[in-house]
């Protein structure tokens, strides 16, 4: 298939569940996000992780944003709002009174706090 034909399924399938040849589609990588959030919140309920402690996340800019989404439980419009994160962009999830957000810079419009 050319690059056209293919971008023409894409937008005819839609962009969250098209998958390119060899690759992940959107939802392969939600599910991604899911499974680690579930790991990550696994470890520290068992004490491998110190609360009180930063914990750093690096990776690609779509797994980020659909980290998120998970995260904050956002449908697809609030993910769509969401600035494109520049090349090596800093997101940081803030706490306060128990309760984590997306920093200024970053979050999107819709998200209540």
């Amino acid at each position: 298939k050319t690059r056209t034909q293919v971008l023409k399924e894409r937008d005819r399938l839609g962009h969250c569940f098209y998958r390119f040849s060899c690759g992940e589609s959107d939802a392969d990588v939600y599910d991604r996000a899911s499974l680690f959030l579930d790991t990550l919140f696994r470890e520290m309920d068992n004490g491998h992780h110190d609360s009180t402690q930063n914990i750093l996340i690096v990776s690609h800019e779509l797994f980020i944003c659909l980290f998120l989404m998970r995260y904050f439980h956002w449908k697809v419009d609030q993910l769509n709002s969401l600035k494109a994160l520049d090349n090596c962009e800093i997101c940081e999830l803030i706490k306060k009174d128990g309760v984590y957000t997306l920093d200024g810079h970053t979050r999107p419009p819709t998200q209540s706090s």
